[in-house]
């Protein structure tokens, strides 16, 4: 079945009159700025045409809408579905109608800076970040020093695509170029994550050392998500390690695990350390990139997370947990500080 295509809709909708039509199959008369029309034996009684929408209502069904939606409701020449009401429609508007197929440049075969420019008209970043800076550290617990880094950097943006905040993880070819973007919302209670068109993953996000020297003696830390990306680091940030002279790589998921292969040929990394999600899909490709990284005569370590899927649900669990245990600690020391205020006033009650 062929595609109707939108301008077609387009058209129809603005060019075909809603009152000549109705005119051509129907008694009409006028009330006021809107036409009625006239109905017999109480069939399409109550059909109101509004001329400057070019639309109309039909009271007894509570069904209205444009011209398209006329021809269906009224059953003009039989017709009762949506398709054979915008090909009868067609001919009046222009039997002939074609859209000139463009050919869609593939973002396979986008240069550089054509990729650069696709991604950014998909974006509408903001100078600050006050919702991206909120949803980091207090939602997802990462560490404030690394989010800030990260700003700092440019890696990681707020944006306001129609009006939503999102933030917006950014990565850069070496020659520092925007190469990929994914946007995730900065609510708690919303799921939106995208990988805007246009992303090289054979690119993906590479977090550099903060002095963009990379260490002969360094790794390459590779995740599913940027978000886990940033958890570990606090993670080993907490542990007293040295977070800043290693590289990190988001692939944007465990499917796309070929992002790693592609940066290690690219930059000559030798120690690997892949710390996917603890699922299947996470152990499946992990183990796949770890066998194709063998073969390119890299050291590899896989690391997963512990009693939690992801890395940031294992570090948001751990900030949990020690919360109420700082909370359990102030409501023992607010019980024991009554006790001994009880105390207090009894042996002062003695001393009388």
């Amino acid at each position: 079945m062929s595609r109707i295509h939108k301008e077609l809709l387009k058209r129809i909708t603005e060019q075909v009159n809603i009152v000549s039509l109705a005119s051509e199959y129907f008694d009409i008369e006028k009330k006021g700025e809107h036409y009625r029309i006239v109905a017999e034996n109480g069939h399409l009684d109550s059909v109101v045409l509004y001329p400057e929408t070019n639309s109309f209502y039909r009271y007894s069904t509570s069904v209205g809408g444009d011209v398209i939606a006329f021809v269906q409701e009224c059953g003009i020449e039989n017709i009762s579905n949506f398709r054979d009401a915008v090909n009868f429609l067609k001919n009046k508007v222009d039997p002939n109608f074609k859209i000139e197929k463009q050919e869609k440049l593939s973002t396979d075969k986008m240069n550089m800076v054509e990729r650069m420019y696709k991604l950014k008209e998909q974006l509408n970043l903001e100078d600050k970040a006050p919702n991206v800076i909120a949803y980091l550290i207090k939602e997802r617990k990462i560490d404030k020093q690394i989010v800030f880094d990260a700003l700092d950097r440019k890696l990681i943006k707020q944006d306001s695509t129609n009006g939503y905040k999102s933030v917006a993880f950014m990565g850069y070819n070496r020659f520092g170029v925007l190469s990929a973007v994914a946007k995730r919302s900065c609510s708690a209670n919303s799921s939106f994550k995208i990988e805007l068109e246009g992303c090289d993953y054979t690119v993906g996000w590479l977090y550099p050392p903060k002095n963009n020297i990379l260490d002969e003696n360094g790794k390459l830390y590779c995740f599913e998500s940027y978000i886990d990306m940033l958890s570990y680091k606090t993670f080993l940030k907490q542990s007293g390690l040295d977070y800043e002279k290693d590289c990190f790589l988001s692939c944007g998921s465990a499917t796309k695990y070929k992002t790693i292969l592609s940066n290690v040929k690219e930059y000559n990394f030798k120690d690997i350390v892949i710390a996917f999600d603890n699922d299947d899909a996470g152990r499946l490709y992990s183990e796949r990139a770890s066998h194709e990284l063998i073969k390119l005569g890299c050291n590899v370590q896989v690391h997963t997370p512990k009693n939690a899927k992801d890395w940031n649900e294992q570090l948001q669990n751990q900030s949990n947990n020690i919360a109420i245990r700082k909370n359990n600690a102030s409501i023992k020391q607010e019980a024991k500080s009554k006790d001994e205020s009880k105390i207090h006033i009894k042996d002062k009650k003695i001393e009388r």
